[in-house]
């Protein structure tokens, strides 16, 4: 699937050797704390595969250097987990421990959830589904150390509306998608839950498809044609390679 694109986060390095003996059984404690998860897909939608990050400070992962000096870090165990539909058919739901257990006694560390359109013939024909949008989740300060992480505190119920983005490239071989379109493809935050409470994260995205942008890539190397981003108005930004979400949002 492409909602895991060039950011997704457990895109990492083959798995070493757990010492002292690599397990990635999840076992979790009859005391785990848990994180019920539960996302609300729009029509033309479906939840991707929740993935969950644990990580190990009894199992570690071990790598070499430039000068070939070996170093340890926390052990990882990256988890994919399908989302259980209702009898609805948009909500999808899901429980995750917190505590993995296990003989590497694995801790959740971040947990990615969200959206991709399940189909593309009532917007655009032709077209592949792009890339998804969603929330980032992490549950430790390990997970959190690359850029800014919003607090929040034993529950994250999350909502923004998204816009249908078509990606058009001419160059080489001709491609279409369709994506969803946000502020940013995936919120970052960064949870901390009470030891005697359980956590919760709650996505509720909305779709808007009265607004459809679109990017047209060059059609020639020559002349600096970089492409446009075309808006639903018809205005049009020349040179731009991301669309401008609140101009977007803000149009009537």
């Amino acid at each position: 699937m492409k909602f895991i694109n060039g950011l997704i986060l457990f895109a990492i390095a083959p798995l070493s050797a757990c010492a002292p003996k690599r397990d990635f059984t999840l076992s979790p404690p009859a005391n785990t704390q848990w994180v019920d998860i539960e996302v609300v897909a729009p029509l033309n939608t479906t939840a991707f595969p929740l993935n969950a990050l644990y990580r190990s400070s009894v199992c570690l992962h071990e790598r070499r250097q430039a000068d070939m000096s070996k170093v340890k870090s926390r052990g990882y165990n990256p988890v994919h987990m399908a989302l259980q539909l209702d009898a609805g058919g948009r909500v999808y739901r899901q429980r995750v421990a917190v505590d993995g257990g296990g003989p590497c006694e694995w801790k959740l560390s971040m947990i990615t959830l969200g959206i991709e359109y399940s189909r593309t013939d009532h917007l655009v024909k032709d077209a592949e589904i792009g890339t998804a949008v969603g929330l980032k989740v992490a549950f430790d300060n390990e997970a959190s150390n690359n850029g800014y992480y919003a607090p929040v505190h034993n529950e994250l119920i999350y909502s923004l509306v998204y816009y249908p983005y078509i990606r058009e490239s001419y160059l080489g071989k001709p491609e279409r998608s369709l994506s969803l379109y946000g502020e940013k493809s995936f919120m970052p935050y960064r949870i901390t839950i009470d030891t005697d409470k359980n956590g919760k994260i709650v996505f509720l995205p909305t779709v808007d498809e009265k607004k459809i942008v679109k990017l047209e890539g060059g059609r020639s190397m020559k002349d600096n044609d970089n492409g446009k981003i075309i808006y639903p108005d018809g205005s049009i930004d020349k040179d731009k390679v991301r669309p401008d979400y609140n101009k977007l949002k803000n149009m009537k």
